[in-house]
């Protein structure tokens, strides 16, 4: 569904990526790990049209879509749920979820997407005329999903969900992923810490400097005990690479 092929990309004169290889397939999740500062999100960025590569080639659904657009790559439906929330906050839940759906073909399929999205996260639903800026953490990041998935997702981009939010909250809202990949929705998401999303996975990809040194199932990444004392289970402390 999706092909990276040798993908450089930075800002500016700073390089940050370096010939990555990625792909992700129909229904698939696949799962950026690794440490901050090392272009995991210059990654995503790259593959939704926020960042122009400076060299390789991006494919989605075999067309190549190397340096579009943003906004053209969207309609293609690639969804990108960037780090932190980026709300409308003075619009209400459900205005800033219309606003996610306003390319829906017919006020039906709006509809349709509005239950669906209300099914999966209930909260909203309870919370639909609060405005998103009297939000609790969690219940502004599943808006900000919630939003993506109002549109006709085909591959959905998330960028650290879990970011700044209590543990509980974290596991809230990998539970609304997962419901979300069981539905057959590919997913590509950044995740720094590796406990998260084990159990999410159908591939891992490790990136380190700006390449993907590993990748593999889960099992077999957690079978190399040098990987995760190095990995994933350190916390660097470095700020990421935006």
């Amino acid at each position: 569904m999706l092909r990276v092929e040798k993908l450089c990309a930075g800002y500016g004169e700073v390089p940050v990526l370096d010939g990555v290889d990625l792909s992700v397939d129909r229904g698939e999740t696949v799962v950026v790990v690794g440490p901050n500062g090392h272009g995991k999100t210059t990654l995503v960025r790259a593959v939704s049209g926020l960042v122009v590569p400076t060299s390789g080639r991006i494919t989605f659904e075999g067309a190549d879509i190397t340096g579009r657009r943003a906004e053209v790559i969207a309609r293609l439906g690639i969804r990108h749920i960037p780090q932190g929330d980026l709300l409308f906050p003075d619009m209400s839940v459900l205005e800033n979820l219309l606003m996610g759906g306003f390319l829906c073909p017919s006020r039906q399929d709006r509809d349709q997407r509005l239950a669906r999205v209300f099914e999966i996260f209930p909260k909203l639903y309870q919370r639909r005329e609060q405005r998103s800026r009297t939000l609790s953490g969690g219940e502004r990041r599943m808006l900000a999903i919630g939003r993506g998935l109002m549109a006709e997702a085909r591959l959905l981009i998330i960028d650290e969900p879990s970011l700044g939010l209590a543990p509980v909250i974290v596991d809230e809202v990998y539970a609304r992923i997962g419901r979300i990949a069981e539905s057959g929705i590919a997913i590509l998401l950044v995740e720094e810490n590796f406990g998260h999303i084990k159990d999410l996975a159908d591939r891992v990809c490790l990136v380190e400097t700006g390449r993907i040194i590993r990748e593999g199932s889960t099992a077999e990444l957690m079978s190399d005990q040098a990987l995760v004392r190095t990995y994933l289970g350190v916390e660097t402390g470095q700020e990421d690479v935006r």
